[in-house]
């Protein structure tokens, strides 16, 4: 028997695969933070990136679990633009208990960070008493990222 095709499904499906194609390229933009080149003055200071300093927190064989990556995505057009609010937050495991990290991009607008961000992830997770590190530009030392507790219930 032949398979029905349903063209109104097909068309559907299309469209969803652009959409989703098109978040991973924004994604990717915003994951790039203030650019390549920005990145590399960094590295050359000797600070590492968000999502490396976060990589270096975490437990090992464990995952982060990125939210929040569009807040302020498209914002500030009107003074020259960036890729979203120049903060990384999201749920991961460090010395085995689930915590909040909130990290800023210091390539973006200087790292100045998107308050409404690091508010908004800090009380979300607190009736859930998950622990909160912020984590700001840290120097490289012997693989040991500084990172700041603000809040460990």
């Amino acid at each position: 028997m032949a398979k029905k095709i349903d063209l109104e499904f097909n068309k559907n499906e299309d469209g969803l695969k652009l959409l989703v194609s098109d978040m991973k390229q924004k994604l990717a933009k915003i994951e790039i933070g203030g650019g390549d080149k920005s990145m590399a003055k960094q590295h050359e200071k000797g600070k590492l990136g968000p999502r490396e300093r976060i990589q270096l927190l975490i437990d090992k064989n464990s995952t982060f679990v990125e939210m929040m990556a569009f807040a302020g995505f498209e914002m500030y057009e009107e003074h020259g633009g960036c890729p979203a609010g120049g903060t990384v937050a999201g749920v991961g495991y460090v010395k085995g208990r689930q915590c909040v990290i909130v990290a800023n991009d210091q390539t973006v607008k200087a790292g100045a960070w998107l308050i409404a961000a690091a508010l908004l992830a800090t009380p979300a997770f607190a009736k859930d008493r998950l622990g909160v590190y912020y984590s700001w530009a840290a120097f490289r030392d012997a693989e040991t990222p500084r990172c700041y507790a603000i809040a460990a219930p």
